[in-house]
């Protein structure tokens, strides 16, 4: 997946909708379980993808595993294993505590990053500070943990938010 940025594209995953979008393209399988786009949400969703070099037109780029895809594609839960990104949320969705290790951390976040922001969405600071407190009761404290990670980009002055690529 060379030339992928893959904060982008975690991100982009995470979506749900760009993540139906990839299923329906890579897996052919997001209607069999019932999720369907509407028009224009498939396309922005693959307008998305294709620009962050994941689709190349109808097909997935060269070299992406389908075995991969099948296991990330799936909406972070608790795996049988007990490594999933459910155990740190509370049963309605929201933050219970921050993961200690980073890489389960920087997971966490990415889900959050591609719940909370469509790809090329652009929110002004009090929308998306209204969106986090749906996942957070600090949503400041979130909002950086988001930026610090490079999961979301803001401009300079900190008015409006985005996710990288956008």
């Amino acid at each position: 997946m060379s030339g992928v940025e893959w904060r982008g594209l975690i991100a982009l995953l995470l979506n749900e909708k760009t993540r139906i979008a990839f299923a329906e393209v890579v897996l052919e399988e997001a209607e069999r379980e019932g999720k369907r786009l509407s028009a224009l949400e498939r396309s922005k969703a693959r307008a998305a993808l294709t620009d962050a070099g994941v689709l190349a037109g109808a097909e997935p780029v060269p070299g992406v595993s389908r075995d991969y895809l099948q296991r990330f594609l799936r909406r972070p839960g608790r795996a049988a294993d007990g490594t999933g990104l459910d155990r740190f949320l509370r049963k309605d969705g929201r933050i219970d505590r921050y993961p200690a290790n980073q890489e389960q951390r920087r997971l966490l976040l990415a889900w959050i990053a591609g719940q909370v922001l469509a790809p090329g969405e652009v929110l002004d600071e009090p929308v998306f500070s209204a969106r986090l407190l749906e996942y957070a009761d600090d949503h400041v404290m979130l909002r950086r943990y988001l930026v610090d990670a490079g999961l979301v980009q803001r401009t300079p002055d900190g008015s409006t938010y985005f996710l990288p690529g956008s």
